[in-house]
């Protein structure tokens, strides 16, 4: 059975690093972009799930996340953000996010959510 593919899409180089590893080590294959337009280019690949943080220069997450699903209606996407505000995760996840983990996450909780999402 081939690897569930995730795509991270993150400004913080560190961050990225840290879900690489932490995915990485469960077995699922995880690449990782820091720039939107980087992002679009991997979207074509159609990753099983895009983990996509909301604070980014040069395009917020939650216009991130209108145009994925403008594009893909059936891109799962798991948002990944230090705004935890009620009124954001609810604006994502009419959006059509599959869900929200609010940063610093526990690395064993970001599993169990990923895996949920995407199975494995």
């Amino acid at each position: 059975m081939m690897p569930k593919r995730i795509l991270v899409l993150d400004d913080d180089p560190h961050l990225c690093m840290a879900m690489k590893l932490v995915l990485g080590g469960e077995g699922f294959e995880v690449e990782t972009v820091q720039t939107w337009s980087e992002c679009v280019d991997k979207l074509k690949e159609n990753p099983d799930l895009i983990l996509l943080d909301i604070l980014m220069p040069s395009m917020n997450g939650i216009a991130a996340l209108r145009t994925i699903k403008e594009l893909n209606p059936k891109a799962k996407v798991m948002m990944v953000s230090v705004i935890s505000q009620k009124f954001f995760v609810q604006q994502c996840k009419e959006l059509g996010a599959a869900d929200f983990v609010t940063k610093p996450f526990d690395n064993r909780n970001l599993i169990h959510r990923v895996k949920q999402v995407v199975g494995g």
